[in-house]
């Protein structure tokens, strides 16, 4: 009995033994498995880092080819050529004040060439042109008191348009206040409305195409609204002229602010605006409004007024409020000054209810009668002016400046005081070999802070070219607009474009 005990004990132990060996023979097999799975993970883990590399290598080296480094390395030039820091305009002071992700205020000027536009060439061009305007050229800073105007950190850099015209641009103590851009034979410039009005971005855009002309081998023989890019700034260039015009003893009362319709509809996705261009002869257009016994702006601000009220039948139905269309006055021709600052203030034109184009004409231009004169802009000039500069509005620091400006102008901007805009730079006066190199001017408002319908017009060459940014999904008030436009007799080609954003 004692032996088969023992016997059974010494067969547990063996089998114990082969047990355990076993058990430490799959422990083994298992570190090796492990350490072999480790050995390949860190190999392909290698192979990825590796393969990453190369593709930076690549991208490195195929961005180095590119044409936007190229045109970057190039647009270092332009850096340290400025140490003057220049005062904001009166009028510029607003803009940054009330910049944000929705609305800026910033328009578009650009011209279709005849040819393909060589980017290197035109980037050329800007350098020329970087010192000759520093108040349009500079980025906007911060200041105690007030933003002011420096020299940027990035050049001015020729991009290729891949982004829908007129995006907001970024109001930092960066990046200048302009933006130029090219795509096949189109030249554009993008300004801040900071940096300067209409009539000073025409100047600038002509001085540019003067210069990538020259660049070209072309002979230009310069006119009054384009400047010699090697000349210094001149003082009235950059002289403010709303103090000089500005009066306290004014005895003319301004007009009352009375609220407008908000003709609103469903925006675009991502803060999109969708241009539609009207291009006529301008003599023609002309030719229907004077049957009409009236201008050609009239004209287009009773279709503009026309399309807003048939629009807000359908989008707004129920809001009695007028429809009141902003328009902006070029104040140099009133005064009689010359600045590439802003100068310019607007007359408001009120839709009374009529249903012919010509009758609604006739009213715009009694209405227009009424306000355009010396003592109506000195008295919206002076008004604004005295209230911006009171004592105890210059000694407030800048924050709680902004914060009162912005919560002021979220009750009296675009859609509030006004249901729409129309700028029309009028004819362009250009060097006459443009007339050969150039098919027409384009002009373009950006974006506003509701989704509405911003109306705006350029005419080179006989070539009238009317623009409508549209930041609604539907199409119906551009179809009203150029519907009246038709049936009065203008012959239309239109165009429109929807860019979409990269993500």
């Amino acid at each position: 009995m004692i032996r088969q005990e023992k016997q059974q004990l010494k067969e547990q132990k063996k089998e114990q033994k082969r047990l355990d060996t076993e058990k430490k023979r799959e422990q083994k097999a298992l570190r090796i498995e492990a350490r072999k799975q480790s050995r390949l993970q860190k190999k392909h883990v290698n192979r990825v880092l590796n393969n990453a590399v190369e593709q930076r290598k690549k991208q490195r080296e195929q961005y180095k080819n590119s044409t936007a480094y190229k045109l970057y390395q190039l647009s270092k030039q332009q850096l340290g050529k400025s140490n003057d820091w220049y005062k904001l305009d009166n009028d510029a002071l607003l803009y940054p004040m009330i910049a944000n992700s929705e609305g800026r205020s910033n328009f578009r000027i650009s011209a279709q060439l005849k040819q393909p536009v060589d980017p290197f060439v035109l980037q050329g061009a800007v350098n020329d042109l970087f010192r000759r305007f520093p108040t349009m050229t500079g980025c906007l800073k911060w200041g105690f008191f007030w933003p002011y105007v420096d020299k940027p950190l990035y050049p001015v850099v020729v991009t290729e348009q891949t982004q829908l015209p007129c995006r907001p641009m970024n109001i930092d103590n960066k990046h200048s206040q302009i933006r130029v851009l090219y795509y096949k034979n189109s030249v554009a410039v993008e300004f801040f409305h900071s940096a300067t009005d209409g009539s000073g971005g025409i100047v600038f855009f002509n001085t540019l195409l003067t210069r990538y002309f020259e660049r070209l081998g072309l002979a230009v023989d310069r006119t009054e609204n384009c400047l010699e890019y090697r000349d210094k700034p001149k003082f009235e260039e950059l002289s403010d002229n709303i103090p000089k015009i500005a009066d306290r003893n004014c005895k003319t009362a301004p007009p009352k602010t009375v609220k407008a319709r908000r003709i609103v509809g469903v925006k675009l996705q991502d803060g999109n605006i969708m241009p539609y261009r009207g291009i006529c002869d301008a003599s023609q257009l002309k030719s229907v409004a004077s049957s009409m016994g009236v201008t050609v702006n009239q004209l287009l601000c009773a279709a503009a007024l026309s399309a807003l009220h048939k629009y807000s039948e359908v989008v707004c139905p129920n809001d009695k409020r007028p429809i009141v269309l902003m328009v902006p006055v070029n104040l140099r021709r009133i005064f009689g000054m010359n600045t590439l600052r802003n100068f310019t203030n607007y007359i408001n034109f009120t839709y009374n209810g009529q249903s012919e184009l010509k009758d609604i004409a006739e009213d715009i231009r009694n209405q227009q009668q009424q306000q355009l004169n010396k003592d109506y802009f000195v008295s919206v000039v002076s008004k604004n002016y005295f209230s911006a500069h009171h004592p105890l509005l210059k000694a407030v620091p800048l924050g709680i400046k902004r914060l009162a400006i912005q919560a002021v102008c979220a009750r009296r901007g675009g859609g509030v005081i006004n249901s729409s805009t129309f700028s029309n730079l009028g004819v362009v006066d250009a060097p006459e070999m443009f007339k050969e190199h150039v098919y027409r001017y384009e002009f373009q408002l950006g974006q506003e802070s509701l989704p509405t319908v911003s109306f705006s017009c350029v005419t080179f060459n006989n070539v009238c070219t009317i623009t409508l940014s549209n930041a609604n999904k539907d199409s119906l008030c551009p179809q009203f607009f150029f519907r009246a436009l038709s049936r009065a007799g203008v012959n239309l080609a239109m165009e429109t474009e929807i860019i979409q954003e990269q993500k």
